[in-house]
């Protein structure tokens, strides 16, 4: 059965908001500002037991059995209308946050606000309430999976090619190491540029293969410049393959415990 966490992780200035309760009789009820939402005390679904959610981006579905290292934390949330007000999430010491989850039909939906990183202990969020549900009365629960990355760790990853690539004739967005294109250059006839996003974890480097469509071999690549990754070709690779391995590795003074960045590939006809 789940059980409740006796870590102190709730803040108290967000329920502290929640039960008060403010009287404005001069002002229009629909003048007043929303009131913080109210965040209950956390609790935990341990590693062993089935989760009752999905998990994006952590291969945790509904009725998986939650793996070892990683648990589920539930908070029961109350809206007071539709605030924009920011609520942390924090999991126990030693865990990061790696994923947000909520349950079907639900009244409230969580989403990270801006400026916020997955991998560490904290988050804030916000919360909103999906159409035809009422913000001033909406309640319902917010997962998020908590992950012990001594005991869990995560891969390094490379994300789904984005759905439009730069076509011939386009300007380039950055240099192309291994091929004369520079920012601004036009693609040339019979090449395109897809771009990947990248991410590695508590600042190892790795290799990962990057890859081109069918018919089409790798010209170049290239960082985005300002993200927290650099790229080049591993060793004992060269271009004009379909496919090439890239060794990865963190760059800049990055805080987080995860290191991000999209690299483009330059494909062209063989």
């Amino acid at each position: 059965m789940p059980t409740k966490t006796k870590h102190r992780t709730p803040r108290r200035a967000a329920l502290t908001a929640a039960l008060a309760v403010t009287v404005a009789m001069a002002a229009p009820a629909g003048a007043l500002a929303a009131d913080p939402p109210t965040v209950g005390l956390p609790t935990i679904i341990p590693a062993g037991q089935q989760s009752p959610i999905d998990v994006g981006g952590n291969h945790l579905r509904q009725h998986d059995v939650i793996k070892t290292g990683t648990q589920l934390l539930r908070w029961p949330v109350a809206m007071h209308g539709a605030s924009a007000a920011p609520i942390t999430l924090t999991c126990p010491d030693a865990t990061v946050i790696s994923g947000l989850g909520n349950q079907e039909s639900t009244q409230v939906y969580a989403a990270p606000t801006a400026g916020a990183h997955f991998y560490e202990r904290t988050l804030n969020v916000t919360l909103v309430t999906p159409p035809k549900v009422d913000p001033n009365a909406a309640n319902g629960h917010v997962y998020a999976l908590c992950r012990d990355m001594a005991v869990a760790p995560l891969a390094p990853a490379l994300g789904v090619q984005e759905k439009r690539a730069r076509k011939a004739g386009e300007r380039i967005p950055l240099d192309v190491t291994g091929n004369i294109l520079r920012r601004g250059a036009k693609i040339r006839s019979g090449s395109q540029l897809i771009r990947l996003p990248a991410m590695l974890f508590e600042r190892k480097a790795a290799t990962m293969t990057v890859r081109c469509l069918p018919g089409t071999v790798i010209r170049g690549i290239g960082m985005q410049k300002g993200g927290t990754l650099a790229a080049r070709l591993a060793s004992n690779n060269h271009y004009g393959h379909r496919s090439v391995k890239v060794r990865f590795s963190p760059a800049g003074a990055s805080r987080f415990n995860a290191s991000t960045g999209e690299i483009y590939v330059l494909c062209s006809a063989r």
